[in-house]
């Protein structure tokens, strides 16, 4: 059974070129924790796949997730008062964060959460111009 759907909950992880099977199943299991929703993007692996089966524990199967060819498109999900997690390999994080900045202006109250620092200076949404679009 997929449980891919096309609305994912107002806390969204979004997994941007992961390669790692294992690790993607390992978050499929905290998002089901945290109530959250998956968002795989890229090459990213995604249900139906063995090596995710066997470290989601079944979760792959109850939490609910969306395929996107590009992580812009599933930043394109984001609404006003979500909670967003972006995980991305080390080249793509400035990409996801000028993605999100690019919508300040529609978007309001958006917690933004990330491992990862950008490479070129402070995270584009996290400008104090932003400050009511973008907790960071």
């Amino acid at each position: 059974m997929r449980n891919e759907v096309t609305n994912l909950p107002d806390f969204i992880l979004i997994l941007d070129r992961l390669r790692s099977a294992h690790n993607t199943g390992n978050i499929f299991r905290i998002a089901e924790a945290l109530g959250a929703g998956v968002a795989p993007c890229g090459y990213t692996p995604c249900p139906p796949h063995p090596k995710l089966e066997k470290t989601a524990m079944g979760t792959d199967q109850t939490v609910p997730w969306k395929h996107f060819e590009c992580a812009a498109d599933a930043v394109k999900l984001v609404k006003s008062y979500d909670r967003v997690y972006v995980q991305g390999s080390t080249s793509i994080p400035e990409v996801l964060c000028q993605a999100l900045a690019d919508r300040h202006d529609e978007l309001k109250g958006v917690e933004v959460y990330s491992a990862f620092g950008v490479a070129r200076g402070v995270a584009p949404y996290s400008v104090p111009e932003y400050r009511d679009s973008f907790i960071v």
